[in-house]
C-alpha cells in the first residue's frame, strides 16, 4: 500500500523565507514542502530549490503557480504564462504535478482559453495542472464569483484537480462530497480546514484553520483516500499567521502533520 507523501506548503511559514519551509518540514516530520512561487526569486530558482533539497533532505512534492492577488505581477499579469512558467519549472525540478486557481472572471480571454490550456500543457509535458476550487467572495453583503470557469464546468472537463477544504466550507459544499464526485481525478490536496458559509454576510474569510477545528469533514477524507491507496500528496496549507509565537506557530504545524499522519494510517 502506498504511504500517502504530507507535505508543508511555504505558504504555511510566511512571510518567512523558502528556506524555512525546508527548515520547519524537516524538523516535524513532513515528507516534503510545496512551493508557492512568488516575488522572491528563491522561490523559483532550480539551483536555489535543489540546494535546499538537499541540504535538509526534504522534497519539493509540488509547486502552486504565482495566482495569488500578492503575486499578481509574478511572471507578467498572463494566467496562462503563469502557468507554462510554473511547468517549466516542475519539468525542470522533475516533479509531476502543478497547483493552479482558475482565472479571475474579467479575465474573459484567459477564462475562455483556461481548461484548453490546461488540457494541452498536461498532454504536451506529462504534469499534472491540479486545478484548485476556489470560493465566492462576498461584496457588500452579496455572493460574487470572483473565478470563471465555475466549479462544476472544472469538475467535469480537468483530468487534475486540488481540493482546498477551507475553500469547499467557504464554497457552502461538503468535501467528502467533492471527492465522491470527481474520483480518480483528484490529484492534491490542500490540508486545512474551515466553517461552512451558511450565505450569511460576515462569512468571509478564508480561514485555512488547523485541520479538525473547522466543520469539514478532514478526517474522513484522508481516511478514505488511504483506504483507496490513493496516490497523490496532502500539503498543509495552513495559516499560522494568528500565532504571535515562533513556538506557538510550530506547534500548530507539529499538530497538522500528526493529524494528517493519523488519518491516512489504515488499521
Amino acid at each position: 500500500m502506498n504511504k500517502i507523501p504530507i507535505g508543508l506548503s511555504s505558504t504555511a511559514v510566511y512571510p518567512s523565507p523558502v528556506s524555512k519551509a525546508f527548515e520547519v518540514a524537516s524538523r516535524l516530520g513532513y515528507d516534503g514542502v510545496e512551493i508557492m512561487v512568488t516575488h522572491s526569486p528563491n522561490s523559483r530558482s532550480i539551483q536555489n530549490l535543489k540546494m535546499l533539497e538537499d541540504k535538509y533532505e526534504t522534497e519539493v512534492l509540488s509547486i502552486h503557480a504565482p495566482n495569488l492577488i500578492l503575486t499578481h505581477f509574478v511572471w507578467g499579469q498572463s494566467h496562462y504564462n503563469k502557468m507554462f512558467r510554473t511547468v517549466e519549472l516542475a519539468q525542470e525540478m522533475g516533479i509531476k504535478t502543478i497547483v493552479v486557481h482558475p482565472p479571475m472572471k474579467q479575465q474573459r480571454k484567459h477564462v475562455n482559453e483556461f481548461l484548453d490550456n490546461v488540457a494541452e500543457l498536461e498532454i504536451s509535458t506529462g504534469i499534472e495542472v491540479a486545478v484548485e476550487n476556489m470560493f465566492p467572495w462576498r461584496v457588500k453583503g452579496k455572493e460574487v464569483a470572483m473565478y470563471a470557469p465555475s466549479w462544476d464546468e472544472i469538475t467535469e472537463r480537468a483530468a487534475n484537480l486540488t481540493l482546498d477544504f477551507s475553500h469547499a466550507a467557504l464554497s457552502g459544499l461538503n468535501a467528502l462530497d467533492i471527492v465522491n464526485k470527481v474520483g480518480s481525478r483528484l490529484s492534491h490536496i490542500h490540508l486545512c480546514d474551515g466553517h461552512t458559509a451558511n450565505g450569511s454576510a460576515d462569512k468571509v474569510m478564508d480561514e485555512h484553520a488547523l485541520p479538525g477545528e473547522g466543520d469539514q469533514p478532514v478526517a474522513e477524507v484522508l481516511q478514505l483516500l488511504s483506504s483507496q491507496d490513493w496516490d497523490g500528496a496532502i500539503v498543509a496549507e495552513v495559516n499560522t499567521r494568528q500565532f504571535k509565537s515562533p513556538v506557538a506557530k510550530l506547534k500548530a504545524l507539529k499538530q497538522t502533520v500528526d493529524f494528517a499522519k493519523l488519518h491516512t494510517t489504515v488499521k
